[in-house]
């Protein structure tokens, strides 16, 4: 990925990308795998939920210093969710979630800076979020609106969109589409100031800092192929779940399964997550369902398995349960782009 320019698809939650509101909010996780589907699978309103490919996207800032200069600068840590309708654009919609203290302009004694009180204040308003409401098809792309919250500030901006590629298919069959676009904030209208020193004039119409900040944002949002992707344990446990039935499986891990505090449960919890996603490829909705419920049930704060849990319970056409599950996974993280997509459409 590269230079310190990448991603800051956090800031501003480039372009798709999106941002909600402040408060203590949990750092976001990696989007939720959205893995392509079976044709017939149930759809919200004719949308698909595509994940925010992280890896291959970016949001890159640039502010001026001293009318002479620029710093350039991202955000690293960001996850999004966009629910997308390749004949219907207009109806597209997505929301960004990102950790403000990841921000990186290469220089350590300035990121110490900003991710203080003096700018961005990372410890009170730990996480940036955007989130569309509304996006008008233009030519070769979209220009999409959303509302930015940074700092505890919520704020209108327009980001005009070009089509970098159409819906296509990459090596691995992963199914992708790519925009990239521009946008402008005021840092001093997000309460962004910094100390008095950085907004001296030094000479007439010139800052230490300019108000502007610029934003060029880069991002795919992707369906992926999870027959490519060779995770053994998950491929096992559903071999196991094949030949001797969900009920025997999940009591066994169910008591088979370690402390949520243990060292092994980041890998087990890995396993049903891998296996639960090639389950939701092959449309077997209630056998990835009843893996999550096993994530559920050990920890009534892991809002990526209720999350999961939600939209499998949707497919399977349990629409109140879905409803509640991905309301719990807002309560357990409240920068959940998964749940809160799935609630903007669900609770319509």
């Amino acid at each position: 990925m590269g230079s310190k320019r990448r991603n800051f698809l956090a800031m501003v939650a480039a372009v798709c990308a999106f941002i909600l509101a402040p408060a203590p909010w949990a750092a976001p996780a990696r989007a939720q795998v959205a893995t392509i589907l079976p044709a017939g699978a149930p759809s919200t309103n004719g949308l698909a939920r595509y994940q925010v490919d992280a890896d291959h996207s970016s949001l890159e800032f640039r502010v001026g210093f001293m009318g002479l200069s620029s710093v350039h600068g991202d955000f690293t840590t960001y996850e999004g969710t966009m629910m997308y309708d390749a004949q219907h654009p207009e109806r597209t919609t997505v929301t960004l979630a990102i950790l403000t203290e990841s921000i990186d302009t290469g220089v350590a004694a300035r990121d110490k800076d900003l991710r203080s009180a003096n700018f961005f204040d990372a410890k009170k308003y730990s996480t940036i979020v955007f989130s569309s409401t509304g996006v008008t098809p233009q030519a070769g792309g979209l220009t999409v609106a959303g509302d930015l919250t940074m700092h505890g500030v919520t704020k209108p901006v327009i980001l005009k969109l070009a089509v970098i590629h159409p819906l296509t298919k990459d090596a691995w069959q992963n199914q992708r589409i790519g925009f990239s676009g521009k946008t402008s904030v005021n840092r001093k209208a997000f309460g962004i100031d910094g100390v008095a020193f950085w907004n001296n004039e030094f000479d007439p119409g010139r800052r230490a800092i300019a108000d502007q900040v610029d934003i060029e944002v880069t991002l795919e949002a992707e369906l992926v192929n999870m027959d490519t992707r060779d995770y053994p344990k998950a491929q096992a446990l559903i071999a196991r779940i094949d030949a001797e039935g969900l009920a025997v499986v999940t009591a066994s891990l169910r008591s088979a399964a370690p402390d949520s505090k243990s060292d092994t449960f980041p890998s087990f919890r890995a396993m049903l997550f891998n296996a639960s996603a090639k389950l939701r490829q092959r449309g077997r909705f209630a056998d990835g369902a009843a893996l999550y419920r096993i994530l559920t049930n050990l920890s009534s704060q892991d809002a990526e398995a209720f999350a999961g849990l939600g939209e499998l319970e949707f497919f399977a056409g349990e629409r109140q349960l879905a409803l509640a599950d991905f309301k719990h996974s807002v309560d357990a993280d409240s920068t959940n782009t998964m749940a809160l997509e799935y609630l903007r459409h669900l609770s319509r």
